[in-house]
């Protein structure tokens, strides 16, 4: 009845498609739900229930609780999945990962460690609030890791048009595990990817 902000990615030659959205007919509660693909438009299998909110972070829009626009990245032996979380209508919306080993289960929940803590959030003094909705990008020379997301340049915009699109790079830690740091200031200088000109 309702599935929203669908991605679809491969691991090991087999293709999976992620998605939000709720069981029965009343949204009280937005999910994030994967299954198994054939091929780029045919699901196999049941849905599975990934994740849903659960943390106080995760639930401050109330009503509807939410996590959704789930992204994912692929390193090494993990598989990471970058999802939005908290009511995009307040300025705590930010972004939360899962991770899971590459060679488990990705259709296992229990394969999945959830952060506990958010790991994007607003940035007061550099006009970011609200932080969410991202993708990934590679630099022309692919030598750099970017993210891309929105966010609002004031407190208290909401959902609206408010919202620019952003983007910065990013990093990995010792453990192969990605850092995205804070929001880049609006209004402050930015180095282009490397490569463009």
């Amino acid at each position: 009845r309702w599935a929203i902000d669908g991605t679809i990615f491969e691991v090991d030659g087999q293709l999976y498609y992620l998605w939000s959205g709720w069981e029965g007919s009343s949204n009280g509660r937005q999910d994030i739900y994967i299954c198994k693909m054939d091929d780029p438009l045919t699901p196999v299998g049941d849905r599975i229930l990934l994740t849903k909110p659960e943390y106080s972070w995760e639930t401050n829009g109330v009503d509807p609780t939410v996590v959704e626009g789930p992204q994912v990245l692929v390193k090494d032996n993990k598989v990471f999945i970058v999802y939005s979380a908290g009511g995009c209508w307040t300025d705590g919306y930010s972004l939360g990962l899962l991770t899971a080993d590459i060679s488990s289960d990705l259709m296992d929940p229990t394969s999945w460690i959830k952060n506990s803590e958010p790991i994007f959030t607003q940035n007061v003094d550099g006009n970011a609030f609200g932080p969410g909705h991202n993708g990934f990008f590679k630099s022309v020379d692919g030598t750099e890791d970017w993210i891309i997301y929105h966010a609002n340049p004031y407190a208290g915009q909401g959902c609206g048009g408010n919202r620019s699109i952003r983007i910065q790079p990013f990093d990995w830690d010792e453990n192969g595990d990605p850092v995205f740091g804070e929001p880049h200031p609006l209004y402050k200088k930015l180095t282009r990817p490397s490569g463009e000109y």
